[in-house]
């Protein structure tokens, strides 16, 4: 997998899954959004990133290619709603909490967590590190 297959592949797992949850009253933003100013009273960011790659030759022209990085998500509530940032965090990590795509190649593994504020917000951020190992050959 490349990273843009790896990032199709972690976005297509948490889109579908945060829908379900149904909170239709939290901004979703992605990394790059254009956010105004003030941020949203509500809101959960979600970003890949992809941070490297590794690759080792097998012989006889195989490659084992190893793509590594972190899946940032966001999760910004009014600092009064600490407790629901919290549980909304939670609920987001459960998502790739060992998760393993269905041909195993790209895996979630640990996470990290840590809170911040600013002004207005109680922000929780969740830092999700993966991997994805594909072998391919080179003629």
């Amino acid at each position: 997998m490349s990273h843009a297959l790896d990032e199709k592949a972690l976005t297509a797992r948490f889109n579908p899954s945060w829908k379900a949850f149904g909170y239709a009253d939290v901004t979703m933003l992605y990394d790059n959004s254009i956010v105004t100013k003030p941020a949203p009273e509500r809101f959960i960011r979600f970003a890949v990133r992809p941070s490297g790659e590794e690759d080792s030759a097998l012989g006889d022209g195989r490659v084992r290619s190893e793509n590594y990085g972190r899946i940032w998500i966001q999760v910004g509530f009014p600092k009064a709603f600490s407790a629901k940032a919290n549980e909304l965090a939670d609920k987001a990590t459960a998502i790739f909490r060992r998760w393993r795509s269905g041909d195993g190649q790209l895996r979630c593994l640990e996470v990290e967590r840590s809170t911040a504020s600013d002004d207005s917000h109680h922000i929780v951020t969740v830092k999700i590190s993966y991997n994805s190992v594909h072998y391919t050959t080179v003629a």
